[in-house]
């Protein structure tokens, strides 16, 4: 694993050899980026022009092996999270939605990464995309709408747009989501499963946020943001080939693989 700019990260560099884009796929809590190289590797069968780099969050959270495991991350070194979550969340949570990440430091020293990495390739933005799952899915659309340039597509797969998001850029955003996630879809009378650690923290600070999905859709719209919405049919708070593969397809159409693939062959 790579180590610049402060960030732990994976390459995997384009079928093609030539790389001609950058696609950036950031985990979810307590993950590692170790758990998506086989959809990395789906992705790049969409996408063989593009070098893709899996980023490890920064802070690490000391996980049991039993706690690695039910991860399916037997032997890793450990879990990760974007940022720090712990048993006093509640009392961060008037922080982080005050400044709606805009003091969080996180976006700011990734987009320096991901600077580094478009130079090195000589790319632009217009060469850039973002796959995110869960937290990863916000860290993507939030850290793609403070670049300087706009990229061309950011997905955001499960994951929530939290109030006050503003827009620098607005990159063509591709939002999925299934219709039995637990955390961001179903009614909470219906949710059977308890709020994960961040959810739970708004209740206990007393802040009546609603993180819903289609709460996520209006803020990027009322932002000006070009939004696709796909809806997954007893999908819960997980990746399947079918989303996964609507979201590189996603990617591939706003790098404009897909026309260069087909061009390939006439």
């Amino acid at each position: 694993m790579q180590n610049e700019d402060g960030f732990y990260f994976r390459t995997l560099p384009s079928l093609s050899g030539a790389a001609k884009s950058l696609i950036v796929i950031l985990h979810g809590h307590g993950s590692h980026p170790d758990k998506y190289i086989p959809w990395a590797l789906k992705t790049q069968e969409t996408n063989p022009d593009a070098d893709l780099i899996l980023v490890r969050a920064p802070v690490a959270l000391r996980a049991t092996e039993n706690q690695k495991i039910a991860r399916s991350l037997p032997g890793i070194d450990d879990l990760y999270t974007w940022y720090k979550l712990d048993r006093r969340t509640h009392q961060q949570v008037n922080l982080i939605l005050k400044h709606a990440f805009r003091r969080l430091t996180v976006f700011n020293k990734l987009n320096r990464l991901i600077d580094h990495q478009l130079q090195k390739r000589n790319l632009q933005d217009k060469d850039l995309a973002f796959i995110g799952f869960s937290m990863g899915g916000t860290m993507a659309v939030q850290t793609a709408l403070r670049r300087k340039n706009e990229c061309a597509a950011v997905v955001c797969h499960s994951g929530a747009v939290l109030p006050f998001t503003k827009a620098r850029k607005k990159p063509d955003t591709l939002m999925i989501m299934g219709d039995q996630d637990e955390l961001f879809f179903l009614p909470e009378k219906k949710n059977p499963r308890k709020g994960s650690r961040f959810l739970t923290a708004f209740q206990k600070a007393g802040l009546k946020v609603n993180l819903h999905h289609e709460r996520s859709v209006r803020r990027l719209q009322k932002a000006g943001i070009e939004v696709t919405e796909k809806i997954f049919k007893d999908l819960d708070h997980r990746i399947t080939e079918d989303s996964w593969r609507e979201a590189s397809s996603f990617v591939a159409q706003k790098l404009g693989l897909s026309e260069k693939n087909s061009l390939n062959f006439i």
